[in-house]
């Protein structure tokens, strides 16, 4: 009786501890790396539940810098639209790489995603980035 008891704690805090190592929410770009000017990135977000957006970093001076806040908004400095992910489900998108503000688009230079994502849309506190990409 008593062995069958620890066997179900232990059981028990297994399936907690798995549900508490779910993925966070990844982005991978699915054509490229390398690009043209004109060239649509076709991307797919997924992982477990929870909100995200996408930007755009730019690698400046040997670090990253963000240049567009959230990729699927037109003006690219202004907001965010955080959008909600279903856990187990995967999410396509692409962005138009003309849109890349003037001022940053140089050829050659490596570009990649970043999505910010948490368990609620003023917990957004994770970041992780895609393979890197250039445009020519």
């Amino acid at each position: 009786m008593k062995l069958s008891s620890v066997i179900i704690a232990l059981l028990f805090s297994f399936c907690i501890s798995c549900q508490a190592q779910q993925s966070k929410p990844a982005v991978k770009i699915i054509n490229g790396p390398n690009f043209t000017a004109n060239a649509t990135l076709n991307y797919q977000v997924s992982g477990s539940a929870g909100y995200y957006y996408i930007g755009l970093e730019k690698q400046l001076d040997g670090q990253w810098r963000e240049i567009v806040l959230d990729i699927s908004t037109g003006v690219p400095e202004r907001g965010a639209i955080v959008r909600k992910l279903i856990a187990g489900k995967t999410v396509a998108g692409a962005y138009q790489l003309k849109r890349i503000p003037a001022i940053y688009r140089q050829n050659g230079h490596a570009y990649r995603l970043k999505i910010t994502s948490g368990p609620a849309p003023d917990a957004m506190t994770m970041v992780a980035a895609s393979g890197e990409f250039s445009v020519k």
